[in-house]
């Protein structure tokens, strides 16, 4: 049947809708009321403290007002500052500083965001600290934690560059304090400020905010448990928040009755993934792969270590790129009072001497060239983890997929063989067959029941793997896999080996590492090249004029032979190595590719087969084999052998199913690209050793 157009099935809705709109769900209205309160009408305790204002020489001082309806600075000259919660991105709050970073632009044009810094004479109170951060709602840093809240306490050190803190660490009902005797080093965060943690050990906890990051090294044992209703907390506070907007968005734009909208949705809340869609029979909630992955990604903690060095590598660039940092030298000669002359004495001066280190042009630009192929480097390592990554949650998924769907068909078959055991027994009543048909039945029961076992221990392990990716408790329960069907590739294994050679994360990598080497070398090279100094000097001596003086330095590479020579047969032999090394990895992904396509092509005729060709002829089988065993034309072992037959193949379609789809994402992931999709353009070419060699 044609579908009317859009329009023509959005108005009617629209104007059913309005006359449904008094029936929001309780729930809903609830949810705008508090979205709506919690900003103006909510209660709040006024605060006011003498404060100075560092934004400009010397700071402004004045009062600092905490109240409802905002953050207000009132200067003892000037304007006064109100910033209502809604422009405030986020703040760092001590006892005696408050920082507070606005929506708004600086002025005069300057680049950035207005950031105001207060210097606060009175401590600020724990609840005003909590008030404060519950105004804002979005992430931010509170060091002011209630000394006095209720919670469990585990003593802990908090590890910092510099040497750390001892203090103790309070787990309660709204997050995670820790209190030490260093004020600015204290933190209370709040389940919506904490991103994930991470437990390495039962003695260590890493606290991952989405402000900051804390190390703690606990000095007593964290208890399993402890940790996983953590952990528990803070997914469930995300997706508590994610049911709420959601829920929010349909009450206002849709307008859905009150006796569609599951009551339940915001007091119980559910795992993202659960509510990610449903089958298409009954409504049931099914776990999708793109969802899993998503999550995986956000959350692992591998991949947050990579994007960082990827990240730390980019700040080198920069610093490499500048001059040294010029010298500024004082002096006196004469007396040993600082900066006295001796009067009479012409040799008695006191002077200043600034000087700056320039080196050869060029230098500074192939050391910033060579950083930032590192930083490409280390991006391709990022890459490579994301990649290998998403390769490991669809095996896993698979895997879950595959255990799920040989559960459903052993059960299905259970249930048919424990009809065939009842016929059995009823042959065997009426003296039409023999004890051992039934006894054996009853032994194939028990086999199947000894498979189910081994099957069920298998999905938990696969379902605990999933909870692993997505950094949850290995005990939270998943709902089934969605159905998986089987793609086919579209490429041939010429065009995958041209694909990976430009798309593969190592091979990526190690050319990065070739340009480097080949940038080493030039710099190399430039160390035959002197560096300049240039140096600015001024005296004042007793009874004689001032004295203003110039210097200029050069260094000559006189062991040349034994430095920059073989400074630049070093960056050669780097050099070699990494082409090697590209080579080398060149070859593993022809071979890697190789063994998944060939991989992927046997499990996709084994599907071919079974689906049209074993598993429709031992269905049929089994069925004949019933309707003559009933009747007394074939045995019992046969009919056995028929539905063993059928029940092998049938878990056997869905283990190559899972195994094909890996094959498949392991060949994506030494690709970069989908392989499914179009083919590649029929210009491309392997990038062969010969190609390597020319360039």
């Amino acid at each position: 049947m044609k579908r009317m157009p859009l329009k023509w099935r959005v108005w009617p809705v629209l104007v059913i809708a309005a006359s449904l709109s008094p029936c929001l769900p309780a729930q809903s209205a609830e949810i705008v009321q508090d979205r709506q309160q919690s900003v103006s009408e909510k209660p709040c305790t006024s605060w006011q403290s003498p404060a100075k204002l560092h934004r400009t020489v010397g700071g402004e001082k004045g009062d600092l007002l905490v109240s409802a309806d905002g953050i207000e600075f009132r200067p003892g000259k000037g304007i006064t500052i109100k910033l209502p919660y809604l422009e405030v991105q986020t703040f760092h709050l001590s006892p005696h500083s408050l920082s507070i970073e606005t929506y708004q632009n600086r002025k005069m044009r300057l680049p950035g965001i207005e950031r105001l810094r207060f210097d606060v004479a009175e401590t600020v109170p724990p609840e005003i600290a909590a008030e404060l951060a519950r105004k804002v709602q979005r992430p931010s840093q509170n060091a002011v934690p209630d000394s006095a809240a209720q919670g469990i306490v585990i003593p802990a050190h908090h590890r910092i560059f510099a040497g750390g803190t001892n203090g103790i660490l309070r787990f309660r009902d709204g997050g995670i304090d820790y209190v030490t005797g260093t004020p600015d080093d204290s933190r209370s965060w709040r389940w919506a400020d904490l991103q994930t943690l991470s437990a390495p050990n039962s003695y260590q906890l890493l606290v991952f905010g989405y402000r900051d990051t804390y190390s703690f090294d606990l000095k007593e044992l964290l208890p399993q448990s402890l940790y996983y209703r953590l952990v528990d907390a803070i997914d469930a506070h995300s997706a508590a928040e994610s049911q709420q907007r959601r829920e929010l968005w349909l009450g206002w734009l849709l307008f859905i009755p009150c006796s569609l909208w599951p009551q339940d949705a915001v007091k119980t809340p559910v795992i993202a993934l659960e509510a990610s869609a449903a089958s298409q029979s009954g409504g049931q909630q099914v776990l999708l792969l793109d969802d899993v992955i998503r999550e995986a990604l956000e959350k692992s903690p591998e991949a947050q270590s990579a994007l960082h060095a990827v990240r730390a590598l980019e700040r080198r660039v920069p610093q490499v790129k500048t001059l040294p940092d010029p010298m500024v030298s004082v002096g006196w000669a004469g007396n040993l009072t600082p900066f006295s002359v001796m009067p009479g004495d012409n040799s008695s001066y006191r002077g200043l001497t600034v000087s700056e280190q320039f080196p050869y042009p060029g230098k500074l630009k192939l050391r910033g060239e060579i950083a930032s192929k590192e930083a490409d480097a280390a991006q391709a390592d990022y890459d490579a983890v994301r990649r290998r990554i998403s390769v490991d949650v669809k095996a896993a998924y698979y895997d879950y997929f595959y255990f799920d769907r040989a559960i459903q068909t052993t059960n299905r078959n259970k249930e048919l063989l424990e009809k065939l055991s009842k016929i059995a027994e009823a042959r065997y009543r009426v003296g039409k067959a023999m004890q051992q048909d039934v006894l054996r039945s009853q032994i194939e029961i028990s086999l199947l029941l000894e498979k189910l076992t081994v099957l069920e221990q298998q999905r938990a392990t696969a379902q605990a793997r999933i909870n692993a990716f997505l950094v949850r408790s290995p005990e939270l329960p998943l709902p089934p896999a969605a159905d998986v069907e089987p793609e086919t590739i579209t490429h041939s294994l010429d065009e995958l080996y041209a694909i990976a050679a430009t798309n593969d994360t190592a091979v990526l990598r190690n050319q990065r590492m070739v340009e480097r080497s080949r940038l080493g070398i030039a710099l190399a090279q430039k160390e035959y090249r002197p560096d300049i100094g240039v140096g600015y000097m001024y005296q004042q001596r007793s009874g004689l004029p001032d004295m203003n003086g110039v210097t200029v330095t050069v260094n000559i590479p006189v062991f040349y032979k034994s430095k920059q020579r073989q400074g630049v047969a070093e960056a050669s032999e780097g050099l070699i190595s990494a082409e090697k090394m590209r080579d080398n990895r060149l070859n593993e992904v022809r071979f890697e590719l190789k063994q998944q396509y060939l991989a992927a092509k046997a499990s996709e005729r084994l599907l071919t087969l079974y689906s049209k060709g074993v598993v429709p002829q031992s269905s049929l089988a089994l069925e004949s084999s019933m309707a003559a065993y009933q009747v007394g034309n074939v045995d019992y072992l046969s009919l056995i052998a028929n539905f063993t037959t059928l029940l092998n193949y049938e878990t056997d379609y869905y283990r190559q199913l899972a195994d094909y789809q890996t094959a498949l994402a392991r060949i994506e992931s030494l690709t970069g690209s989908d392989v499914t999709g179009p083919p590649v353009p029929t210009n491309l070419v392997p990038y062969s050793q010969s190609a390597m060699e020319a360039k």
